[in-house]
């Protein structure tokens, strides 16, 4: 990656966006899946983290659910640091899944026999689309550029991931 560089574009909409992924189980010694996001302000780069998660998911449903709360905290703490800096309006961050049972599961507040153990913790990010902080929405796997983030990939669909996520290889 050492030849690859960010792109920020002059007169770019200045509008926060999320991708939030998660592989399911992927350590191959304590089960734990691997969630990764990324935030990107007018089509360039500005926050990402990729970690392992603290507990076992028992589903990729359960994974993604966890990342989605990681990554609305994160779009909570950026949406709030944009509104000091640019006096923005506070405007809902959407943000992109590639799990339409996660998005589903967090969109929904009935009581599901399958879920019911998962940590309270994690229905952080229902709180934040009751509050219109953050909007959810599906985006292909093929597509997500953060699942670049949970595991390692063929160079092809890695390049590909760097320029979803505004990197460009240095000329």
């Amino acid at each position: 990656t050492s030849n690859f560089c960010l792109v920020y574009r002059k007169g770019c909409n200045l509008k926060l966006t999320g991708f939030v992924d998660s592989d399911w189980a992927g350590n191959p010694r304590d089960r734990k899946s691997t969630t990764g996001y990324a935030f990107e302000l007018g089509g360039g780069l500005i926050s990402w983290e990729s970690k392992k998660q603290p507990t076992v998911a028992l589903s990729s449903t359960e994974a993604e659910y966890m990342g989605l709360t990681e990554g609305s905290k994160e779009a909570i703490h950026l949406q709030r640091l944009l509104s000091e800096i640019m006096k923005s309006d506070g405007q809902p961050i959407v943000i992109y899944n590639d799990n339409q049972s996660a998005l589903k599961l967090s969109m929904n507040h009935m009581f599901h026999n399958r879920t019911k153990h998962i940590d309270i913790k994690h229905h952080f990010v229902r709180e934040c689309i009751e509050n219109a902080q953050v909007i959810l929405e599906y985006m292909p796997t093929n597509k997500m550029p953060a699942d670049m983030l949970t595991k390692s990939l063929c160079q092809v669909k890695h390049y590909a991931c760097m320029e979803g996520l505004g990197m460009y290889k240095y000329p």
